[in-house]
């Protein structure tokens, strides 16, 4: 586990006096004040590297234990991490005034915490713009009905369609607990919708689909019937190193995870986070293919982060520690638990339709995370990367089976 650079931090030597260090401190926490930056999620981050930097180098005996373990001295510090994510109502959801609104209408949005937290977090703030908030208000002691903290937002829509609010979540111990994500639907205001008579042209072409539907309908039906022949609605390129593909029958749905989760937590463990980095990775998968995504350190070829990512979903891997990566990606569709990837070993679990395992270890495809400091400026690296077999783009890339893939 790689420590935070605190001296990179608060922008000090590693010789800076206390007086030194106090100073930094109050200089860039008085910049990155939450009152100071309200609703601007980034500045909080960074307000919190901060201020956790200075906790450890302005205490003697912190800075002393740190200082030997940066250098050696002792076993790297494990810094506190989730283990596992959990969807708990009971513990934080989201509630907002109004499900359907119109282009520019402000919405109320509140977060509802019942349990003592350390941080916040909120997805989808980036679809709006944030009129107030975040606004706090507390109480004690917490209750089935008495939340410990209200968090609310005044948000107006930047787009028109179904917009996603969440899911938001805490870490407390070592569990993240995730609230449900809201969905609200915003349209054109109504007076700007002309309504008028079909034309004849309009009401034949109504007449001409309605009876093609009818038929193909018809047809299909047939087919099902007499031929036991199931529709596809798109055909898909077989690839290399497929698993048998199970057929599924009517009506049966292929299975998922959730965004987000570990499904290899019991093989590579809970993965490394380094709490104090603002490093994140910024993953748009393909509408066709669920993924897992492995984060490999490029020194010691370990994984040190498995998230699942389903087809068409966005996912922000956070907290990553300074280092060089690659990637390493798990394609294909219909999870299956109880499916063993190899003859021995604890990995279980796996894709059974269309399996594809893609190594993205050249030098071109290297992920560099670095903190940096200029000035009162401090640097981070985020990239964001969109999946997709490299048969479909120009990754470089090395098509490999399940037994290179995960050793």
């Amino acid at each position: 586990m790689r420590l935070p650079d605190y001296y990179t931090i608060l922008g000090v030597s590693e010789t800076a006096t206390s007086d030194e260090i106090k100073a930094a401190f109050r200089k860039y926490a008085l910049k990155y004040h939450p009152d100071k930056n309200e609703g601007a999620p980034e500045a909080i981050e960074i307000f919190t590297a901060i201020h956790k930097a200075y906790e450890v180098l302005s205490d003697t005996e912190k800075r002393r234990a740190y200082d030997l373990k940066r250098s050696g001295g002792k076993k790297p510090f494990l810094s506190e991490m989730p283990i596992h994510s959990v969807v708990d109502r009971s513990k934080i959801k989201i509630s907002v005034d109004k499900r359907v609104i119109v282009l520019n209408e402000p919405l109320q949005v509140t977060i509802t915490i019942f349990e003592n937290n350390s941080k916040v977090t909120m997805n989808g703030l980036q679809r709006f713009d944030v009129v107030k908030g975040p606004v706090i208000n507390s109480a004690f002691p917490p209750g089935p009905d008495t939340p410990e903290v209200e968090i609310s937002y005044l948000l107006k829509p930047k787009f028109s369609g179904y917009l996603e609010i969440g899911p938001a979540s805490f870490i407390s111990g070592n569990i993240k607990f995730l609230s449900e994500s809201v969905y609200v639907k915003v349209n054109l205001p109504p007076e700007l919708v002309k309504i008028r008579p079909a034309s004849r042209l309009e009401k034949f072409q109504s007449v001409i689909v309605s009876t093609l539907i009818i038929f193909y309908s018809f047809l299909i039906g047939y087919n099902i019937y007499e031929f036991k022949v199931w529709p596809y609605m798109r055909a898909e390129k077989k690839l290399q190193h497929q698993a048998p593909a199970p057929v599924l029958g009517f009506g049966e749905r292929e299975i998922q995870l959730a965004t987000g989760v570990s499904p290899y937590e019991n093989f590579f463990g809970g993965g490394e986070y380094d709490m104090a980095s603002l490093n994140r990775i910024l993953f748009h998968n393909s509408k066709v293919y669920d993924a897992v995504v492995l984060l490999t350190d490029a020194k010691t070829n370990q994984t040190v982060r498995n998230n699942y990512i389903r087809a068409g979903d966005d996912f922000i891997m956070k907290n990553i520690p300074d280092g060089d990566y690659y990637l390493k990606v798990l394609f294909g569709n219909n999870w299956n638990d109880s499916l063993r990837l190899l003859h021995q070993g604890a990995l279980q679990g796996g894709f059974s339709r269309n399996v594809r395992y893609e190594i993205f270890n050249r030098q071109i495809n290297i992920i560099q995370m670095r903190h940096n400091r200029s000035g009162d400026t401090l640097g981070y690296k985020i990239y964001e990367i969109t999946l997709y077999p490299v048969q479909d783009g120009n990754a470089q890339s090395i098509t490999s089976d399940a037994g290179k893939f995960f050793n």
